[in-house]
């Protein structure tokens, strides 16, 4: 079996001092997310963004600028990830979820209640340092930040 690597984008949608989330369910495991999604082939990042969060939420969304870039390596070579994360603004809509396999619901969230959920994969620090920072920083990189035993 060909292994590749998995292109997957979000976008952190900040309003009134709160962050959208998702929140799915794997493997008895409930986590919380930014919302996105895979990248399908022909598909540039933006336009992927766009249709995850309307598939997701609902909501419109411009993508604004890109802010993060991570990888997940998985320590025993079963996945690889490249993670872009991007700024968004809501365009149009009104959030509603339709639960799927793995998604149970979204909602928006304080920003410093992020550190408290269970998040994956664990940028939240990071996400709050940059909110923080009104989003003014440049583009960071974190490299790989797959949580060993996750």
């Amino acid at each position: 079996m060909k292994k590749t690597i998995r292109i997957r984008v979000s976008g952190v949608l900040s309003e009134k001092g709160k962050v959208l989330l998702v929140q799915h369910e794997k493997n008895g495991k409930q986590y919380w997310l930014l919302p996105g999604g895979g990248v399908d082939f022909g598909e540039t990042l933006e336009e992927a963004l766009e249709r995850e969060f309307l598939e997701e939420t609902s909501l419109k969304v411009r993508t604004m600028k890109p802010i993060l870039i991570s990888e997940v390596v998985a320590p025993n070579g079963s996945r690889h990830g490249l993670h872009f994360v991007f700024l968004v603004k809501r365009i149009s809509g009104k959030l509603k979820v339709i639960p799927d396999k793995r998604l149970r619901s979204a909602s928006f969230v304080s920003w410093e209640k992020i550190l408290r959920l269970a998040f994956f994969p664990d940028m939240s620090r990071l996400l709050l340092s940059l909110y923080r920072k009104k989003f003014a920083t440049s583009l960071k990189f974190t490299g790989n930040i797959w949580i060993p035993g996750a």
